[in-house]
């Protein structure tokens, strides 16, 4: 806040021309009778903000909702003329868009839900057995047991000194085929 100083001048004798006793009188005059000037704002002017509409606005929550990154969101936003011909950045869509952005995969979400528990009440069954898997903790036990004669441990019939032997064959063909192809080429 800015201070206003005001001056003033000397007191002035004025000559007594009546009867009355002479008072000296003061006459205070401010050297600015003006209030301080506004400063300027800096910045853009601000009549000249993005236009934000319903049908824009719901087209941006359910693109969010679906993951589409938010620079394909504006391309997308400016092609289909949703924003009425101006120019459509990501920084915009956080500022103008922050809600539906923030709370449209949340809204998708609870749609869904809603669905899946009407179709649960109706009796569907494929609904019935996601929803009792997921969340009622049921699960598919798919599994092999390999057991031996009688239900023992499986026994191998090779001894480690057999299964030493057939492994260095193997190994003798591997290398005599490589040498043949070699040799061919």
């Amino acid at each position: 806040m800015q201070r206003i100083k005001i001056m003033a001048k000397p007191q002035i004798r004025v000559p007594n021309t009546s009867a009355q006793p002479q008072v000296a009188r003061k006459r205070i005059i401010p050297r600015i009778l003006q209030q301080p000037t506004q400063q300027k704002k800096k910045g853009r002017p601000s009549g000249s903000g993005f236009q934000v509409n319903e049908e824009l606005r719901e087209f941006i929550q359910i693109g969010c909702a679906t993951g589409v990154p938010h620079d394909t969101l504006c391309a997308l936003a400016v092609h289909a003329k949703l924003t009425q011909g101006q120019t459509f950045t990501s920084t915009q869509l956080i500022r103008h868009f922050a809600h539906e952005a923030k709370h449209g995969l949340e809204q998708a979400n609870a749609t869904a839900k809603g669905q899946l528990f009407r179709l649960i009440r109706e009796g569907h069954p494929s609904a019935i057995f996601f929803w009792l898997k997921t969340k009622g903790g049921w699960r598919e036990n798919v599994g092999v047991e390999v057991t031996g004669a009688g239900g023992g441990p499986v026994q191998f019939e090779m001894t480690a000194e057999e299964r030493a032997t057939k492994i260095l064959q193997a190994l003798a063909v591997a290398r005599a085929q490589k040498l043949r192809s070699a040799s061919a080429e």
